[in-house]
């Protein structure tokens, strides 16, 4: 009797969404929000071109475990997410350039954080304020509702 209610349990838990990832697509749905890679920059740093409908922006991503890829684009989108949250709480220049491990002497650096806060309300004006929804703990452990978007199961892309 035991093993037939862990085997439905087993069975019902793998087709659960989870709310996180079902937030990331309405964002995705809603907006025809998707990216692209553009390039490297340096350690984990990508540069991307993301897009909500028409409308396109240049943004830095921090890309740590190399999990940006094209064909997954919830990934993408969390990760975009991701950097626009980390922009948004960093109190100045330096604390954000201290997070991403950048020379914030370098020009390039300092310009596109002057330019980003254009950027992020023209976004913001879009989709409201950022938000990942996976926990940065889910993030770091590659657990939970971020180990369910890292599958990339074909029914939620």
């Amino acid at each position: 009797m035991f093993g037939k209610c862990y085997l439905n349990l087993k069975i019902y838990s793998q087709s659960i969404v989870h709310q996180e990832i079902k937030d990331i697509i309405q964002i995705k749905e809603a907006h025809n929000a998707r990216g692209s890679f553009i390039r490297s920059i340096q350690h984990s740093l990508i540069e991307v071109n993301f897009f909500l409908g028409e409308q396109n922006w240049i943004l830095l991503v921090d890309d740590e475990y190399g999990d940006y890829d094209e064909v997954n684009q919830s990934m993408c989108l969390f990760l975009v997410l991701r950097a626009l949250e980390e922009y948004s709480d960093a109190e100045d220049f330096l604390t954000w350039s201290r997070y991403y491990h950048i020379d914030s002497s370098e020009p390039f650096y300092l310009e596109y954080y002057r330019d980003m806060a254009y950027k992020f309300n023209q976004i913001t004006a879009i989709i409201g304020e950022p938000n990942s929804f996976i926990s940065s703990l889910d993030y770091e452990l590659r657990a939970g509702a971020f180990a369910s978007l890292m599958k990339g199961d074909a029914s939620f892309l």
